[in-house]
Protein backbone atom coordinates (compact mmCIF):
# COMPACT_ATOMS: atom_id res chain seq x y z
CA UNK A 1 0.00 0.00 0.00
CA UNK A 2 1.68 3.36 -0.76
CA UNK A 3 0.81 6.20 1.49
CA UNK A 4 -0.31 9.58 -0.12
CA UNK A 5 1.09 11.46 2.55
CA UNK A 6 4.51 13.36 3.23
CA UNK A 7 6.45 14.95 6.33
CA UNK A 8 8.68 17.30 6.49
CA UNK A 9 9.73 18.98 10.17
CA UNK A 10 12.40 22.03 10.55
CA UNK A 11 14.12 21.53 13.42
CA UNK A 12 15.02 25.11 13.77
CA UNK A 13 17.75 27.27 16.04
CA UNK A 14 14.89 29.11 17.11
CA UNK A 15 11.37 27.51 15.99
CA UNK A 16 10.72 24.35 15.19
CA UNK A 17 7.68 22.93 12.68
CA UNK A 18 6.30 20.03 11.60
CA UNK A 19 4.00 20.43 8.35
CA UNK A 20 2.04 17.48 6.40
CA UNK A 21 2.04 17.55 2.21
CA UNK A 22 -0.90 15.15 0.76
CA UNK A 23 -0.77 14.43 -2.65
CA UNK A 24 -3.87 16.12 -4.46
CA UNK A 25 -6.50 12.57 -5.82
CA UNK A 26 -5.31 13.67 -9.80
CA UNK A 27 -1.48 13.37 -8.54
CA UNK A 28 0.00 16.36 -9.83
CA UNK A 29 0.59 18.41 -6.64
CA UNK A 30 1.35 18.15 -3.23
CA UNK A 31 -0.78 19.76 -0.67
CA UNK A 32 1.09 21.61 2.09
CA UNK A 33 -0.51 22.04 5.57
CA UNK A 34 1.70 22.64 8.83
CA UNK A 35 0.32 20.96 11.68
CA UNK A 36 -0.29 23.02 15.22
CA UNK A 37 1.53 21.57 17.84
CA UNK A 38 0.31 21.61 21.20
CA UNK A 39 2.21 22.88 23.85
CA UNK A 40 2.45 24.31 27.43
CA UNK A 41 1.77 27.91 27.15
CA UNK A 42 3.15 31.00 29.49
CA UNK A 43 0.68 30.73 32.91
CA UNK A 44 0.64 26.89 32.33
CA UNK A 45 -2.57 26.74 29.87
CA UNK A 46 -2.06 24.14 26.79
CA UNK A 47 -2.41 25.72 23.29
CA UNK A 48 -1.95 24.54 19.51
CA UNK A 49 0.26 26.71 17.71
CA UNK A 50 1.74 26.33 14.27
CA UNK A 51 5.68 27.01 15.67
CA UNK A 52 7.16 25.53 18.18
CA UNK A 53 10.04 26.99 20.10
CA UNK A 54 12.98 25.02 20.09
CA UNK A 55 13.40 25.78 23.93
CA UNK A 56 13.73 22.91 26.06
CA UNK A 57 13.00 23.07 30.06
CA UNK A 58 14.52 20.45 32.13
CA UNK A 59 12.47 20.76 35.52
CA UNK A 60 13.63 19.06 38.47
CA UNK A 61 12.53 14.98 38.51
CA UNK A 62 10.10 16.36 35.56
CA UNK A 63 9.76 14.91 32.20
CA UNK A 64 11.61 17.91 29.91
CA UNK A 65 9.26 20.06 28.47
CA UNK A 66 9.31 22.10 25.18
CA UNK A 67 7.78 25.06 23.60
CA UNK A 68 6.80 28.37 24.51
CA UNK A 69 6.67 27.09 28.39
CA UNK A 70 10.14 26.41 27.97
CA UNK A 71 11.38 29.32 26.86
CA UNK A 72 9.30 31.42 29.06
CA UNK A 73 11.28 29.67 31.95
CA UNK A 74 14.83 31.23 30.56
CA UNK A 75 14.65 34.55 32.54
CA UNK A 76 13.43 32.44 35.39
CA UNK A 77 15.44 29.23 35.89
CA UNK A 78 18.07 30.10 33.21
CA UNK A 79 20.24 27.34 33.93
CA UNK A 80 17.85 25.07 33.61
CA UNK A 81 16.70 25.37 30.26
CA UNK A 82 18.23 24.80 26.70
CA UNK A 83 17.50 26.90 23.71
CA UNK A 84 19.59 27.61 20.40
CA UNK A 85 20.82 23.55 20.48
CA UNK A 86 21.19 23.16 16.89
CA UNK A 87 24.16 25.22 16.96
CA UNK A 88 26.18 22.50 19.04
CA UNK A 89 24.84 19.61 16.60
CA UNK A 90 28.23 17.60 15.80
CA UNK A 91 30.06 18.84 19.22
CA UNK A 92 30.89 16.94 22.22
CA UNK A 93 29.25 19.74 24.32
CA UNK A 94 26.96 17.87 26.86
CA UNK A 95 24.78 19.17 29.09
CA UNK A 96 23.77 17.58 32.71
CA UNK A 97 20.26 17.83 34.75
CA UNK A 98 19.62 16.22 38.25
CA UNK A 99 22.87 13.78 37.37
CA UNK A 100 22.06 12.91 33.56
CA UNK A 101 23.99 14.12 30.48
CA UNK A 102 22.48 15.25 27.81
CA UNK A 103 24.09 15.87 24.26
CA UNK A 104 22.96 18.02 21.45
CA UNK A 105 22.03 15.02 19.67
CA UNK A 106 19.68 13.56 22.86
CA UNK A 107 17.93 17.50 23.22
CA UNK A 108 17.18 18.12 19.68
CA UNK A 109 15.30 14.53 19.80
CA UNK A 110 13.03 15.54 22.71
CA UNK A 111 12.57 18.21 20.44
CA UNK A 112 11.89 15.86 17.25
CA UNK A 113 9.86 13.59 19.51
CA UNK A 114 7.17 16.56 20.65
CA UNK A 115 6.90 16.98 16.89
CA UNK A 116 6.14 13.42 15.99
CA UNK A 117 3.90 13.74 18.74
CA UNK A 118 1.44 16.14 17.34
CA UNK A 119 1.78 14.52 13.77
CA UNK A 120 0.29 11.30 15.68
CA UNK A 121 -2.87 13.31 17.04
CA UNK A 122 -3.46 14.40 12.96
CA UNK A 123 -2.71 10.73 11.65
CA UNK A 124 -3.98 8.72 14.27
CA UNK A 125 -0.34 6.74 14.50
CA UNK A 126 3.22 7.95 15.33
CA UNK A 127 5.41 8.49 11.91
CA UNK A 128 8.26 6.66 11.31
CA UNK A 129 8.79 8.95 7.66
CA UNK A 130 9.75 12.35 8.06
CA UNK A 131 12.38 14.76 5.88
CA UNK A 132 14.21 17.30 8.42
CA UNK A 133 15.59 20.04 6.87
CA UNK A 134 19.25 21.06 7.85
CA UNK A 135 21.04 24.22 6.78
CA UNK A 136 23.16 24.08 3.68
CA UNK A 137 26.44 24.63 6.08
CA UNK A 138 25.86 21.73 7.96
CA UNK A 139 28.82 19.63 8.15
CA UNK A 140 28.86 15.75 8.27
CA UNK A 141 29.09 16.04 12.45
CA UNK A 142 26.22 18.23 12.48
CA UNK A 143 24.67 15.80 9.52
CA UNK A 144 25.47 12.78 11.62
CA UNK A 145 24.03 14.30 14.59
CA UNK A 146 20.48 15.39 13.43
CA UNK A 147 20.34 11.89 12.38
CA UNK A 148 20.84 10.19 15.75
CA UNK A 149 18.66 12.91 17.12
CA UNK A 150 16.11 11.69 14.38
CA UNK A 151 16.73 7.90 15.02
CA UNK A 152 16.23 8.63 18.78
CA UNK A 153 12.90 10.08 18.24
CA UNK A 154 11.66 7.23 16.53
CA UNK A 155 11.92 7.93 13.45
CA UNK A 156 13.42 5.67 10.09
CA UNK A 157 16.66 6.47 9.41
CA UNK A 158 17.96 3.43 7.61
CA UNK A 159 16.25 0.96 4.82
CA UNK A 160 15.09 -2.52 6.23
CA UNK A 161 18.26 -3.45 4.59
CA UNK A 162 20.51 -1.32 7.01
CA UNK A 163 21.32 1.11 4.52
CA UNK A 164 21.17 4.81 5.47
CA UNK A 165 18.16 6.37 4.27
CA UNK A 166 18.26 10.04 3.07
CA UNK A 167 15.89 12.30 5.22
CA UNK A 168 18.16 15.17 5.54
CA UNK A 169 17.10 18.25 2.73
CA UNK A 170 18.85 21.36 2.68
CA UNK A 171 17.06 24.35 3.66
CA UNK A 172 17.99 25.93 -0.18
CA UNK A 173 16.26 22.73 -1.69
CA UNK A 174 13.59 22.59 0.35
CA UNK A 175 12.78 26.26 -0.79
CA UNK A 176 13.41 25.44 -4.35
CA UNK A 177 10.98 22.46 -3.84
CA UNK A 178 8.12 24.60 -2.92
CA UNK A 179 8.75 27.33 -4.94
CA UNK A 180 8.55 24.15 -7.99
CA UNK A 181 5.15 22.90 -6.43
CA UNK A 182 4.04 26.71 -6.71
CA UNK A 183 4.13 27.41 -10.34
CA UNK A 184 2.20 23.80 -11.28
CA UNK A 185 -0.27 24.74 -9.44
Amino acid sequence: MSKNYFLGIDLGTTNSSIAWGQVDPKGEQIIPKVIDVEQMVEGGSMARRSLLPSSVYFAEGKTPMVGDFARSMAGLQASRVVRSIKSSMGTERSLSFDGAGYSPAEISSIILRHLAQSAQRLLGFLPQDVVITVPASFDSDMRKATLEAAEEAGFKVTEDDGSPRNILLDEPRAALYDFVNRQVR
